[in-house]
């Protein structure tokens, strides 16, 4: 007997199977598994036990107890993480001080002391992940939320290889002796992690991780041995260090939640999930405008233009191309932009990224060759053309035009000998490169031929391969890049046929033929997953034995239109057939007839490089893999018979296929001229530079990430597991031997997978069994895992159904019929989506027609897209219902050649239906009793549209963003602040896009050996620099002559009635000068223009001068500037402060000094006004008098302000000349000058008196002095 072996009880297998296996699969499946159809519908009822996946609530619990049950993942999976190891938890105590209130004449009032304290708690805790090894550890998430980098000083990952090593810091609190490595244990050590945003609490952990195929295992991701790198633009793409804008300051290549450059975390994640990668390939690119060889420029181009007072505009490096910068607004200069459109919300979006900066290229060589990659510069031509061009943004392949500028295409100003040359001199600066091609792709400009029957644009060819030879050295591989279309001849029409790339090939500066490898390898209307039938293609099929006249001879099959070369029978027209190319020589043809003497080219003479070569993941791929779907492009197309859905397994196929056609020396002789391979390295299109998962989720920051889901990106893409090596895993956990098993059927991808409870093995295979149909079946002692549909069916003899042992009248074909009210309606697929950051997702699939209520649930501990769950639920469904047919039948017992899974065809009431068998049984001699259920048979294609409907970019910490931190010696805000503090205010905004929790500004102890906390600026300011002048003009009156424009770092400004103005609206500091104004006019981004304003307020018209561009423009605002707590005794004392963003303290990476003498100017009495001087004539007596102004409450209506200080004093300097040569102590608000006095100090009686006033505080001393010169 044999049956479909997971719906077996455990001890009928065990005993109808021989020898070890027969044990072996009893102790792995034991009583059932699987087979979901053949038990909801006939099995026993008490048979009728349901398998679970691991219920997706669980997925997000971690916890810390012993014992727990590590998760188990295959592929990428977000999973709770188990705390294994944990410090105490340390507290740090702020306390802030602050006394309000006071004032009142004669300094009287009462106050009031406000103390705030604040706790905040640290802790060191190392989380368990998962079973391991693992391949990579990405993303941790505290709460649901992303952790911030800057909540903890380390993160350390440990893989959990056999060779991982205790980690430090537990190995220093615990000892050495008591501290172990956790082999087999992938965890996560997290250092001074900062508790106080979770609550004071340890928070609910999960961390993404992904567990990538073992290393002996030939698929696509161990295959691979050369990549592309690009995006080939963007400024600081290829930059390894973190570039920040000093415009924003805002991290510009840091986008991965990480302090660290994208480019260096993408780098990283390509050593570690394509570990055999030798070769890199470096695409740099710069910029083209025209198609016609004529008016065609090649240049850099810029992604934004500067205000000249913003520059330098990024740290620490400064944006060129060769020497060059961006385009100054007003200045002129500068490379010009990459074009641009206006998004719905009228922002602007370019369609490019601008040119690498050319010190990121040099320093993105040297970090991939010291990582141990070889490194080839691949400089490479976009076409830089925009709507309304009725082409936008074409191939550079079809840059053409006459033969007579072919010449100036190269040797121009803006020509492509500048562009290249600079690539070489990029090379030398790197201190070399491993490979360099000369140009790539210019079919179209290849193609012209002049009058003499010269190809004009070879000669410089050669000649930029001797200039690359000479600069780079003999040891660095010189190529061009042809298309696969030119690389072989030019057939001029008329089977007129040249050969214009055999003078490149053959020149000795040229070291390999590259060829950029898109070739069609299948040519039928569906996708194509078997290997062998891809790896066949690059031998045979399309352009080797026939190629396609046309679209409906391609759809007809017709392949025989022209007689000459379809069929091929001639190989020399085979353009696919690369071995023939290679192997012979080649003489060009006149109307089909070899005519003149061979070519240059010397048979075996060099190796091929296949200097791209690629697959999109879209469905039909490898019917056509040079295609792409890029909406903004005129060349966006998609493979032939493609549907347009996401198809990563047949990228993969294809890749597998690739490499292990070419790695076969059958397939790929070796020359005797060189002694080694035919075709050599091979480099996939393509690695970005731009790490995934981030892009391409976050199309804000990159606008080409909606082209990933069908283009050829491979990162995220051929790392998936396959189902075959998950189950192949999972039967080894169960003792059977690599020989018991097959699981080479099983080719879906499966992005991940989880087992996160103890549970037998055959519930973990039925889990998947569900998802992605397919059964087991023991053939010749061997357990062989089936797709389920796979294989033609086969048909029965009509003659042979019915048979019996005593030819008795039996039934031919029995049939039971489950009733339609037993079946399901609808099923639900509950998943992990891949598109919502591995949040737990429901797709509803129903049939449309039925009389069902009923509704069945799928749950999956599995990572899949809202289509992939779709098409389970229909196939599901469909199955379901299709299967409501159980059907008996009996057969003479040459039948035997039946296995259980094959689909046969049998007529039923007189309709030939199709029966998928589940149990092949012997009966008496001579019979064999068949079981099956109803099937259409196949493999059904369910396709739904993708959508963006609920899709979540993954989840990514906002970056703590830098501080701008400004002390403010100033005046009291507010009346209601403390008058006799000595302090100052303290203002702060974020520098850059980053999140602002606060900043901390740090004052040094006595012994200045630490800091401890002054303020924290807990909310941001308005702050920036004035980028004009602002000259003098009027105190206390509006100014309407003058303005002033400010550029803002952070906030932004709106304009003031007069009457919210004058009740104190709209007041900054500029310079030191206190400034309201009324109007601002917003004229730039972040830059405005203010006028109508009021001068000198709060005691500073003594600042009223000519403010130069460049002065700090603060908006005042009391709630967002605090003031610390400050000693008088301190006052005049030069202190270097410390600052840092919340939560990192004074030593932290974004910390930052200010040296800062606190004057005390918000102890300083204002000046007094209305300055008076009479003289009574008879004595020659002069009466000064003057009237107080006041720190505290001095715009009340009272006719007397309060005094605000302790005690009434003032000076009344006597001024001769430059010399004060009378100083006079009084304590009410005037004082007699007498004749004695003039006398003694001016010798007369003067016509005229310089004096000043200034009032005494006894904290600060003398005010601001008030100045007159009165006529007496």
């Amino acid at each position: 007997m044999a049956q479909l072996v997971l719906t077996l009880a455990g001890g009928v297998l065990g005993g109808g199977l021989a020898g070890g296996l027969g044990q072996s699969l009893g102790a792995l499946f034991g009583a059932y598994v699987g087979g979901i159809l053949d038990r909801e519908l006939f099995g026993p009822q008490q048979d009728r036990r349901p398998v679970e996946g691991t219920r997706l609530t669980e997925l997000n619990l971690s916890g810390s107890a012993y014992g727990q049950t590590m998760p188990v993942v295959w592929g990428r999976m977000r999973v709770p993480a188990n705390i294994i190891w944990v410090r105490g938890i340390r507290e740090v105590v702020h306390t802030e001080t602050e006394t309000v209130g006071g004032g009142g004449k004669g300094g009287g009032g009462g106050t009031q002391t406000i103390t705030r304290t604040s706790y905040h708690y640290y802790a060191d805790v190392a989380l368990g992940i998962c079973e391991a090894p693992v391949t990579s550890i990405y993303r941790i998430w505290l709460d649901k939320t992303p952790l911030d980098p800057e909540h903890v000083d380390e993160i350390r990952t440990y893989y959990g290889d056999e060779t991982q090593s205790p980690d430090p810091l537990i190995q220093a609190v615990e000892g050495a002796d008591r501290t172990p490595a956790f082999r087999g244990l992938a965890y996560v050590v997290l250092e001074n992690l900062y508790l106080t945003p979770y609550g004071n609490r340890f928070p609910n952990f999960e961390i993404e991780v992904y567990r990538g195929s073992r290393a002996d295992v030939a698929d696509a991701r161990h295959l691979v041995r050369n990549v592309c790198l690009i995006p080939a633009s963007g400024e600081w793409a290829y930059e390894p260090n973190v570039v920040r804008s000093r415009v924003r300051n805002s991290n510009i290549n840091s986008n991965a939640g990480r302090k660290a450059a994208d480019f260096a975390v993408s780098i990283e994640n390509l050593k570690r999930e394509v570990p055999n990668v030798e070769w890199v390939s470096v695409v740099y690119a710069w910029f083209g405008t025209s198609m016609d060889v004529a008016t065609c420029s090649i240049r850099p181009e810029a992604e934004y233009a500067i205000y000249p007072d913003r520059l330098p505009d990024t740290t620490p490096y400064l944006w060129s191309v060769m020497g060059v910068g961006r385009p100054v607004i007003g200045g002129g200069g500068g490379w010009p932009l990459v074009s641009s459109y206006t998004n719905p919300d009228g922002s602007l979006g370019l369609y490019y990224g601008g040119t690498i900066n050319d010190g990121s290229v040099v320093r993105a060589i040297q970090h991939l060759r010291s990582l141990g990659y070889k490194v080839m510069l691949y400089p490479f031509l976009m076409m830089d053309i925009p709507p309304p061009d009725p082409s936008p943004f074409p191939w550079r392949g079809r840059i053409g035009g006459a033969a007579t500028n072919v010449p100036g295409f190269f040797e121009r100003p803006d020509g492509y000998l500048r562009f290249i040359r600079h690539c070489m001199s990029l090379a030398e600066d790197a201190a070399g490169v491993d490979g360099f091609v000369v140009g790539s792709e210019m079919v179209a400009l290849n193609r012209i031929r002049d009058g003499s029957g010269n190809y004009p644009s070879v000669p410089f060819w050669q000649q930029i391969a001797s200039e690359a030879k000479a600069a780079l050295g003999p040891e660095c591989v010189i190529t061009y890049a042809a298309d696969w279309s030119e690389y072989r001849y030019h057939d001029r029409g008329g089977a007129n046929v040249d050969f214009p790339l055999d003078a490149v090939w053959a020149d000795p500066n040229i070291d390999v033929v590259g060829i950029d490898a898109y070739f069609p390898l299948t040519d039928v209307p569906r996708a194509v997953y078997d290997k062998a039938a891809v790896a066949a293609g690059w031998a045979s099929g399309e352009l080797i034995d026939y190629f396609y006249a046309t679209q409906s001879d391609r759809d007809l099959e017709r392949r025989g239109l022209d007689p000459q070369r379809s069929p091929i029978d001639d190989p020399f027209w085979a353009i696919k057939d690369i071995r023939y190319w290679w192997e012979n020589e080649h003489v060009p043809r006149v109307a089909g007839v070899p005519t003149g003497p061979a070519t240059a080219w010397v048979p075996r003479g060099k190796p091929i490089w296949f200097t791209e070569y690629g697959f999109p993941t879209v469905n039909c791929a490898t019917n056509q893999p040079n295609v792409f779907i890029d909406p903004k492009s005129i060349e966006s197309f998609a493979p032939y018979y493609s549907n347009r859905a996401v198809d990563r397994v047949v990228q993969r196929a294809a890749i597998e296929a690739t490499e292990e056609f070419w790695n076969e020396p059958a397939n790929n002789p070796t020359s005797p001229v060189y002694g080694g391979p035919m075709v050599g390295r091979r480099f996939v299109w393509c690695w970005d530079a731009r790490p995934y998962p981030f892009f391409p989720a976050l199309t804000n920051v990159w606008s080409d990430g909606e082209n990933f889901r069908l283009g050829h990106w491979i990162e995220g893409k051929i790392g998936n597991m396959q189902l075959a090596e998950i189950v192949r895993d999972l039967c080894l956990r169960a003792g059977l031997a690599e020989s018991e098993f097959n699981v080479t059927a099983l080719d879906d991808e499966v992005v991940g997978y989880v087992v996160t409870e103890r549970k037998p093995v055959r519930d973990m295979i039925a889990v998947l069994q569900t998802a992605y149909f397919f059964d087991a079946v023991e053939r010749d002692g061997v357990l062989v895992f089936v797709k389920r549909g796979a294989g033609e069916p086969i048909m029965l003899d009509p003659n042979d159904l019915g048979a019996s042992e005593n030819d008795s009248d039996r039934s031919r074909v029995k049939v039971e019929r489950t009733q339609d009210t037993e079946l399901p309606i609808a099923v639900d697929v509950v998943h992990i989506d891949e598109g919502r950051d591995y949040q737990s997702s429901t797709v509803t699939v129903r049939k449309q027609v039925g009389q069902s209520e009923s509704l069945n649930t799928l749950s999956f501990p599995i990572v899949l897209t809202v289509e992939q769950a779709q098409a389970i639920g229909q196939r599901a469904l469909r199955e379901m219902w299709q299967g409501r047919e159980a059907v008996d039948l009996r057969l003479p017992t040459r039948a035997v050649r039946f296995d259980p899974t094959d689909i046969v065809e049998i007529p039923i009431d007189g309709v030939w239906r199709r029966v998928r068998l589940t149990a092949v049984t012997y009966g008496k001699p001579g019979l064999v009793l068949l079981r099956g259920i109803a099937t259409d048979g196949g493999i059904p294609e369910f396709y739904t549209a993708p959508t963006d409907s609920g899709v979540l970019p993954p989840s990514v910490p906002e970056p703590v963003a830098p501080v701008r931190v400004e002390l403010l010696d100033m005046p009291i805000m507010v009346d209601s602040h403390d008058a006799s503090a000595p302090s100052f205010y303290v203002a702060a905004c974020p520098v850059g896009t980053g999140r602002f929790r606060g900043a901390t500004l740090f004052q040094p102890t006595a012994d200045a050996l630490d800091y401890v906390v002054a303020a924290v600026a807990g909310l941001p300011s308005t702050m920036g620099e004035t980028v004009t002048e602002l000259a003098a003009g009027p105190a206390w009156r509006w100014d309407r002559v003058n303005m002033v424009e400010v550029q803002l770092d952070y906030g932004s400004l709106q304009s003031l009635a007069d009457e919210r103005v004058l009740a104190g609206g709209n007041a900054a500091l500029v310079g030191d000068e206190l400034v309201q104004f009324a109007n601002a006019e917003l004229i730039a981004e972040g830059r405005y223009r203010l006028s109508r304003l009021l001068r000198g307020q709060r005691g500073t018209e003594h600042e009223i001068a000519a403010h130069p561009a460049g002065s700090r423009f603060i908006l005042l605002d009391p709630a967002r500037q605090p003031r610390p707590n400050f000693s008088v005794s301190r006052i005049g004392i030069e202190i270097a402060w410390r600052y840092a963003p919340v939560p990192q303290g004074p030593s932290g990476d974004l910390s930052g000094e200010i040296v800062f003498i606190n004057t005390g100017n918000g102890l300083r009495p204002f000046a007094p006004a209305h300055l008076k001087a009479v003289r009574d004539p008879p004595s020659g007596d002069v009466q000064l008098s003057w009237i107080r102004r006041t720190r505290v409450g001095g715009d009340s209506w009272l006719n007397e302000v309060p005094l605000g200080e302790e005690t009434e004093e003032y000076d009344v300097l006597i001024v001769n000349g430059a010399n004060v040569v009378r100083t006079i102590r009084v304590t009410s608000q005037g004082t007699l000058y007498t004749a004695a006095q003039q006398t003694a100090d001016f010798g007369t009686l003067p016509a005229s008196l310089a004096w000043r006033v200034a009032q005494i505080s006894r904290a600060y001393g003398r005010g601001t002095t008030a100045e007159a010169l009165s006529t007496l």
